[in-house]
Formats: structure tokens, C-alpha cells, sequence
């Protein structure tokens, strides 16, 4: 996998998270030296869904593939 061929969705997302958690959390300054966890936390979940989403959809072609050999 060729992380370059993605390089546009990730500069989308961390745009539109760093904004989302810059105008909803508070106390950013005194939370600096953990805010990198809390952001890991958000990516794993971004990255098991959208896993998730690649395997169901890999899944399901399998099986339309698979049916029109009966």
C-alpha cells in the first residue's frame, strides 16, 4: 500500500479534526502533553471503522462474485 496515494484524505481529516477539537475542548494548554493520546484514540477508531468498511464491502463483492458461478 502506497501511503502517497492517500495523502489527500489524511491532510482532509487532520484538517477537519484539529478544527473540531480546537473549537470543542477546553484547556488545550494545560492538556498538551496528553492531547496526542485522546488524538490516537480518535485515529484507532477512524482506522477500524474505515477497516471495517474495506473487509464488508471486500465481503460482499465476494459473495455477488462467487453467486454468478452457480
Amino acid at each position: 500500500m502506497e501511503k502517497d496515494a492517500y495523502q489527500k484524505i489524511i491532510d482532509e481529516v487532520s484538517k477537519k479534526l484539529a478544527g473540531e477539537i480546537l473549537s470543542k475542548e477546553r484547556n488545550l494548554a494545560q492538556r498538551a502533553m496528553t492531547i496526542d493520546r485522546d488524538i490516537a484514540d480518535i485515529i484507532k477508531d477512524v482506522g477500524l471503522k474505515t477497516c471495517k468498511q474495506v473487509i464488508e464491502e471486500t465481503r460482499d463483492e465476494i459473495v455477488k462474485k462467487n453467486a454468478g458461478k452457480d
